[in-house]
C-alpha cells in the first residue's frame, strides 16, 4: 500500500513537471531522479530540487 502511493506521488511530480516544461521529453530513469529527491527531502524541496536538476544537470538529456 505504501509502496503504490509512493509510486503514484513519484508519477504525479512527473506528470506536473513535464506538463510545466513541454520542451523537456522523459528519458528512462528520470523517475530514480525524482523518487531519491522525493523521499529524501518530501514533496515541496523534492520537486525544487528534482526541477532545478531537469532544467540545469540533465537539461541536455531531456531535450534530445
Amino acid at each position: 500500500f505504501i509502496k503504490k502511493k509512493k509510486q503514484q506521488a513519484v508519477l504525479a511530480v512527473l506528470d506536473s513537471f513535464f506538463a510545466k516544461n513541454p520542451e523537456l521529453k522523459y528519458i528512462q530513469g528520470f523517475h530514480d531522479v525524482a523518487s531519491v529527491f522525493l523521499i529524501l527531502f518530501g514533496n515541496s524541496t523534492g520537486y525544487y530540487l528534482m526541477e532545478r536538476a531537469g532544467r540545469t544537470y540533465f537539461y541536455d538529456f531531456l531535450t534530445f
